[in-house]
């Protein structure tokens, strides 16, 4: 075995997880086995396909961290855990050479924190920074020296090192301020939960999908009409009433005639463009035509004088049930609209789950993204982001840079590479 290449200690080893995998071990190979000459065409010319490697940066950033080893007592006795004479810390982690960490440990409590020793090519033209791969967000720079004292970090003599010193401090992530789940913790996340549990997942079919659509058009148009109101278009003066409810809204500096302003003449004041669009906001009724049709008018709507008010005859787009409890407030209704749009991932009632997209990572995106780019050679000067998705040359190097076993019958999305490829215009 000492004399086998690593190529063929890898096919022993791929051969070995096959047996594994099928209820065998190499002792069954004994049994008669069916001459050459009795397999069948078919047969022989089905071949095991090689296992598929990532490229080096893709497998990177699928590294998950260790939690961060506390200091025993023993260790705080002697000063291990400290960084400089004045800063300790209370655990330690440290990352091999080349990994991505897009979301270092922190500390669990305020007052505890965690050092982190990344390995790292001296090469300048290789060299990236820990801090650029970081999700976190970063700011408050201060307190920066230059050869500071760093306890924590050995030459190969096993005496401290000179470093340069800066302190920042840690922003978190950009999360709505509704968010209900707390199922991150802040202290330790990895990529991949991440990805896993920031949004919730609801496979819709699509009916389901087209409930949803007409369920958040019609809660959109309520919403619309309920705080901004309703445009009118006058073809006669309106009533001391109506007055009541206009909003005017002046674009020039109110030094014109107040005379002007009190009267009511719309076409003198469109012609001199002293108004804008005049604005209703009373409240809209639901009623039945003389065909059972559905209708919606405004309150104030009147037929022989206030015809300018808001009458929306074409309702086949909305949910009536639904509009109508709204436009009524009845809450019991309204209630179980949105409690069966809740189960379904959506609606006022669903948790939101919104999380600022992850920035693009300087060793990924840069490194392999770019890399995948420079292969399209003269083609990259009329790419766009649509067009990458569709070439499957560009598909077919992205398959290999992400390890894709051939058997996979669909292409990857850009995302798949990093979340932050999920915008196109980022990727633009």
């Amino acid at each position: 075995m000492s004399n086998l290449s690593d190529v063929q200690l890898a096919a022993l080893k791929a051969a070995q997880d096959i047996l594994d995998n099928a209820g065998l071990s190499p002792l069954d190979l004994n049994t008669d086995l069916p001459s050459s000459h009795d397999v069948s065409p078919a047969a022989s010319s089905v071949s095991v396909q090689q296992p598929v490697i990532p490229s080096p940066e893709v497998m990177a950033a699928c590294y998950c961290p260790q939690p961060a080893r506390l200091f025993t007592i023993d260790e705080i006795a002697q000063g291990c855990n400290k960084v400089n004479h004045e800063t300790s810390v209370d655990a330690i982690i440290e990352h091999p050479l080349g990994v991505i960490v897009e979301y270092p440990q922190t500390g669990s409590a305020p007052g505890h924190a965690v050092a982190h020793i990344f390995h790292i090519n001296p090469d300048p033209k290789s060299f990236i920074h820990p801090k650029s791969n970081l999700q976190y967000s970063l700011g408050d720079y201060h307190n920066g020296r230059q050869n500071a004292w760093c306890f924590l970090l050995k030459d190969p003599f096993g005496k401290s090192v000179l470093c340069s010193k800066l302190r920042t401090s840690c922003k978190g992530l950009k999360l709505c301020s509704a968010r209900t789940d707390d199922c991150l913790p802040h202290d330790y996340v990895d990529r991949h939960s991440f990805n896993t549990t920031s949004p919730l997942s609801y496979s819709n079919s699509p009916q389901t999908e087209a409930q949803k659509e007409v369920f958040l058009k019609t809660l959109n148009f309520f919403c619309a009409v309920k705080d901004k109101g309703y445009s009118l278009s006058f073809e006669s003066n309106p009533d001391d009433s109506t007055n009541e409810l206009l909003m005017y809204h002046t674009s020039e500096s109110a030094d014109s005639d107040s005379d002007s302003e009190s009267e009511f003449d719309v076409d003198a004041l469109s012609s001199r463009r002293k108004w804008k669009r005049k604005m209703c906001k009373g409240n809209l009724v639901m009623h039945i035509d003389r065909f059972n049709q559905p209708f919606i008018q405004c309150k104030y709507f009147s037929m022989p004088t206030q015809h300018a008010h808001l009458v929306l005859r074409n309702l086949q787009e909305f949910d009536i049930p639904y509009l109508q409890a709204l436009l009524e407030n009845n809450q019991q209704c309204i209630f179980q609209f949105e409690e069966i749009a809740r189960a379904h991932g959506y609606g006022p009632l669903a948790p939101c789950t919104f999380m600022a997209s992850p920035v693009e990572q300087k060793q990924l995106c840069f490194k392999c993204f770019s890399s995948l780019l420079l292969r399209l050679e003269w083609k990259l000067a009329d790419a766009t982001p649509h067009w990458l998705v569709l070439d499957s040359g560009f598909m077919q190097e992205l398959r290999c840079v992400l390890g894709w076993s051939p058997t996979i019958d669909f292409d990857p999305h850009l995302e798949d590479l990093h979340p932050s490829l999920g915008n196109l215009d980022h990727v633009r």
